[in-house]
């Protein structure tokens, strides 16, 4: 027989409409009284019934996640499943469960989502912007749904969104190898115009100008993201006249095919050039010599989105602001200290 409000409600000593507002988090009820029910539900065993909740409460007590999702970014992406695990964990943490939509359902048939905000099937979106469409925000504001994005958006928006200070971690990578000795420092990137390579490669140009130094065009190569380019690229910087002694990667796909070009034209790394990157994975820590690298918390991107959101849904404005999270060095054998050839 399975444990009811009212078996609950008998235990703690309370009313069972104390023990309700216990459930609906109601500010009349003290905090110790919460915690003494709480814990008696959490020894019973009792889960609230998520219908009767949504019903009391006009909410679905469930966030909806816009990603683009393809076979192959279990791969290429796997950062995705750490964003993933972020919004999951926060939203467990606030009593919401999670509805992942693709982007590409809604871009082939936007009355998707408009069925999403009608049937009220989601309280309100975290939108994962790869693959995102701006003209679907019409959608959004036209039923005046709240919606938070992932990432800053390349477009106006009054939404507010969260995201890795790319720019900055461009700056970060690069100073750092100025600061191991290098002075001719390249830049390979997949589209140099476009999203976050944009902004890395912006933070690269910042460290050279802070610097006082012109940026030296002869040594920023894209790959237009064809990284079967990449060894024709390397080759062609190492053709120059002054060839780099450092090279920023705009991630690990880049810096893992140079790195093998490198080997195989037996340049010595890091004493002959010196080669950073961006993300912790899917390489960085298993090449040899491991890869360096500007390290992006994914994690607390998505719980930090997902955070903003709830914030969002409760009204509590004062806690919903945009927010720029700040990366961190990891240093490896890729970027070691500077040895002068003798």
């Amino acid at each position: 027989m399975s444990v009811t409000i009212k078996d609950v409600a008998k235990k703690a000593g309370v009313s069972i409409s104390t023990v309700s507002k216990v459930i609906h988090d109601s500010p009349t009820i003290s905090k110790t009284t919460k915690q003494r029910v709480k814990a008696i539900m959490k020894e019973l065993n009792y889960y609230p019934n998520i219908i009767g909740r949504s019903l009391v409460r006009q909410s679905s007590f469930r966030i909806g996640l816009i990603m683009l999702l393809k076979k192959e970014d279990a791969f290429r992406n796997p950062y995705i499943y750490e964003i993933l695990c972020g919004i999951e964990e926060e939203s467990r943490r606030n009593g919401y469960s999670l509805t992942i939509i693709n982007v590409n359902t809604i871009l082939k048939d936007p009355s998707e989502l408009e069925k999403l905000i009608l049937q009220k099937s989601i309280d309100g979106l975290l939108i994962h912007l790869p693959g995102f469409k701006k003209g679907l925000t019409d959608i959004l504001e036209k039923r005046e749904f709240p919606y938070v994005f992932i990432g800053k958006p390349p477009f106006e928006t009054d939404t507010e969104w969260v995201d890795i200070d790319n720019a900055k971690a461009g700056e970060i990578a690069t100073e750092h190898l100025f600061k191991t000795g290098r002075s001719r420092i390249a830049y390979i990137g997949d589209w140099l115009d476009l999203f976050i390579c944009k902004i890395r490669y912006g933070g690269y140009k910042k460290c050279y100008k802070s610097m006082g130094l012109e940026v030296p065009e002869q040594y920023v190569r894209e790959t237009q993201g064809d990284n079967k380019k990449i060894p024709g690229i390397v080759e062609d910087l190492l053709g120059l006249k002054n060839p780099p002694d450092g090279i920023v990667c705009s991630d690990n796909f880049i810096a893992f095919e140079a790195l093998k070009t490198l080997q195989e034209k037996q340049i010595k790394i890091p004493s002959d050039i010196a080669l950073i990157t961006f993300d912790n994975y899917p390489f960085a820590p298993y090449t040899s010599p491991r890869l360096s690298t500007i390290d992006i918390d994914v994690f607390e991107l998505g719980a930090r989105s997902t955070r903003l959101l709830i914030a969002k849904l409760a009204g509590n404005n004062d806690s919903v602001k945009n927010e720029l999270l700040t990366p961190s060095l990891i240093a490896r054998e890729s970027s070691g200290p500077y040895v002068p050839l003798i």
